[in-house]
This record gives structure tokens, sequence and C-alpha cells, in this order.
């Protein structure tokens, strides 16, 4: 039935050896240096038993939860530090629009309102400081003038959560803040260096 060839050698095959057809019968020729997996995987209900453990899978769980508590900590005061320096980058560009409309106007103005009404060009600020309270990056933003100064504070809108300070600046354009949860910064709060 088979043609016999140098290097390769009869192999008699039971019927019922790794779920081969009962077609297979007799003998075929395999070459010596191709390896048959005599152990296949043990099967179960027909799924393969092989791969991770359970206890394997766990200590992977496990050591991702740890590296996870280690890094979250540090990526939410990260944000948090990020909202404070734009909330004091937001007051230091009130504090220089409000000198820049003095120099154009008899008077500071009365609110953020007043910086884009009624419109100037260019304008002092961008529309989005068109009311008296703006909220920017987590940050309430209040501006109160008269004639001859002005005070503007920014303070979270969730303490902790979007910032754990708040900023006040005046006429002279020193940047104030209070770590104090719940206090608002004023002229009497601790100067930022």
């Amino acid at each position: 039935m088979y043609r016999e060839s140098k290097g390769f050698t009869p192999l008699e095959i039971p019927k019922h050896t790794f779920g081969l057809p009962q077609a297979i019968e007799g003998k075929m020729r395999f070459s010596p240096n191709i390896k048959v997996n005599l152990h296949p995987p043990k099967k179960h209900g027909g799924l393969s038993l092989t791969g991770f453990t359970l206890m394997e899978i766990m200590i992977v769980v496990a050591i991702v939860m740890l590296l996870l508590s280690l890094a979250i900590p540090d990526f939410l005061r990260a944000r948090v530090n990020a909202k404070e320096s734009a909330a004091i980058s937001n007051l230091r560009l009130v504090s220089e629009a409000a000198q820049n409309y003095r120099a154009a106007n008899p008077g500071y103005p009365s609110s953020l309102a007043s910086f884009t009404i009624p419109a100037s060009d260019p304008p002092y600020l961008d529309d989005t400081f068109n009311a008296d309270t703006v909220s920017k990056n987590g940050y309430q933003l209040i501006l109160a003038g008269n004639v001859i100064s002005f005070t503007a504070t920014a303070y979270p809108e969730a303490w902790g959560l979007s910032g754990a300070k708040s900023f006040f600046v005046d006429t002279n354009g020193t940047i104030r803040y209070s770590d104090v949860s719940g206090d608002v910064a004023s002229a009497a709060s601790s100067v930022l260096e």
C-alpha cells in the first residue's frame, strides 16, 4: 500500500488512539525527525485544561491592584495641582485685565461681566468671563471693584476634589492663598510664593 523509502519506518496506529477517525487503519510511515506528543492536553467536557490556574490569576490581579493603589493618589494630586495652577493663572489674567481696564476707563471694573460689556476692541478678556461669577477649571472666579480698587477671588467648586486652596488678588497684584477647607482667601491670607 505504501512505498518503502529510506529513513521511514512503519508504525502501527490503533483505531482508538488520540481520537483519530476509525478510517485510519493499518501501517503509516513517519519521519524519524518528527516528534509526536504522546501526552496531549487533558480534556474535560470538550474543553482543554491547559492555561493559567486560579491562583496565578489571583496573584496577577493582586499585583495590579497594588500598583494601582500606589499610582492613583499621585494622579489625583496631580489633577488638583493642575487645577490650582490654572486658578492662579486665571487670577493673574484677571488682575492684568483689570489694570488695563483702569488705564482706559475712570475706574476698575465692578464685576467680571464688565470686561465684556460694553464690547471693547480688543477685549480685555475672552467671552468666557461674561458673568459676575465664572466657573473655570473647577474654580469659581469672582471680581468686585470700584473706582479706586478691585479684589478677585478663586475658590474650588468642590473642596479637595477640584482644589485644596482658595486664592485672592487685589489692586497691588499680589496673589494670596488659604488652604483651610471652606475658607475663602482674603487680603489677610498668606502670600503665594
